[in-house]
């Protein structure tokens, strides 16, 4: 029997001999030997292999390179695997040799999610999704995505692992599992950091596990990450857990004032300017609304809008991207300089930060957004990024919704 693993990694073996990466050296090897063992139940036309293989007019002779190919696929399995007739010759096709078994690492989860899916035991459907998972290490093929059959695989295999998480998520919370639940999503994240739901899953294990610190500081990052990723702002999921996040409560049990003191005090050093996520920024913000409703204090908002220099064109959007990234990693250096102790900054999207300037006239809050743009151009002369600042006076008619 040969053994297939193609969900985060490939290999093909057969007792102890293996072909691999290092072994084939060619994604055209891989994508051949996997195509055909995909579909092996049925010999596969020549033309098929070719448009699997190769975009259309991408070589100006689909035939003779597929030759190619299968002999030297042919010699590698023979020296490394073993000498037999693995891929058979037909009148203008080829196939896999339907007498030697093949245990395929895909077909295997596929099957323990379905039988899952079947199940009325809860115990038995836990049981097949803990199979499934245990043979996905990521997506299929996942070092040779470049071809349309192997993209839309990758999405189906890809849809029923996070399927399958979710539900041992949810239910190893029930059950008050929560260290598992925790490990189970931590390795999820690493095949699909942009998914909302298993950032919920993990923040909430960890706060059952009573780890407030991390979970904040995941919650922070997993909003940052499907921001930049698929440019989600307050995902209805993560909402859920923001005001027990915020809340930080440590349980029911009363505790003197000296421990919860010792609690709140910040660890790290707390000059300079407190950078937070949009999230508590708002909250921080909606506070300061408030206060100044009762005061009369005067605050200011101050927007920094970064944007490709004047004179400066560029079609390509990467590089545009990677300009606009580098300007804002030097404008949050900035800011930590300029600014002083009791102001608050977040980074709002791409291209801007906002800034809270408590206890600030329209004056002081113009003087300080000249500072931040003078100290930003003398460690950036040769900028090719420019700085927009707006400024707005928080009062008690203000929303978040202008910025």
């Amino acid at each position: 029997m040969i053994t297939v693993k193609t969900l985060g990694r490939f290999e093909i073996s057969e007792g102890e001999h293996v072909l691999n990466d290092d072994v084939l050296r060619s994604d055209m090897l891989k994508k051949l030997v996997i195509y055909l063992m995909t579909h092996r139940k049925h010999p596969v036309s020549v033309q098929e292999l070719s448009e699997a293989l190769w975009r259309e007019h991408e070589v100006e002779n689909p035939s003779g390179a597929l030759k190619n190919l299968m002999y030297r696929l042919r010699t590698l399995m023979k020296k490394h695997i073993g000498d037999k007739q693995y891929i058979l010759t037909g009148q203008g096709s080829y196939s896999w040799n339907q007498e030697i078994e093949v245990d395929f690492d895909a077909e295997q989860f596929e099957k323990c999610c379905r039988l899952a899916e079947v199940q009325s035991d809860i115990k038995e459907k836990i049981l097949y999704y803990e199979e499934a998972i245990s043979f996905y290490y990521g997506n299929f093929m996942e070092n040779s995505a470049d071809s349309h059959w192997i993209i839309t695989l990758s999405a189906y295999y890809h849809s029923l692992y996070l399927d399958g998480v979710k539900h041992l998520a949810d239910y190893f919370l029930k059950e008050e599992k929560y260290h598992e639940a925790e490990i189970l999503t931590s390795r999820a994240l690493r095949i699909d950091v942009a998914d909302e739901e298993l950032h919920y899953f993990h923040i909430m294990s960890l706060l059952k596990e009573h780890k407030y610190e991390l979970a904040v500081q995941r919650y922070e990052k997993a909003v940052n990450l499907i921001y930049d990723t698929l440019g989600v702002r307050n995902p209805p999921k993560l909402k859920q857990v923001q005001q027990e996040l915020l809340q930080m409560k440590k349980g029911i049990n009363a505790e003197p004032l000296e421990n919860i003191y010792d609690d709140m005090d910040e660890e790290e050093d707390s000059s300079g300017v407190f950078f937070c996520g949009y999230p508590i920024f708002k909250e921080i913000y909606r506070l300061e609304v408030r206060k100044n409703a009762r005061i009369g204090e005067s605050h200011y908002v101050v927007l920094f809008t970064m944007d490709l220099a004047d004179g400066l064109k560029t079609e390509n959007d990467q590089m545009k991207k990677f300009l606009i990234e580098k300007g804002m990693k030097s404008l949050e250096d900035t800011l930590c300089r300029v600014l002083r102790i009791g102001d608050v900054a977040t980074r709002y999207s791409d291209s801007q930060y906002m800034v809270l300037l408590p206890t600030c006239t329209c004056e002081s809050s113009k003087a300080v957004a000249e500072r931040v743009l003078n100290a930003f151009q003398i460690h950036n002369k040769k900028n090719k990024v420019k700085i927009k600042t707006e400024f707005e006076q928080i009062s008690n008619h203000s929303t978040l919704g202008r910025f």
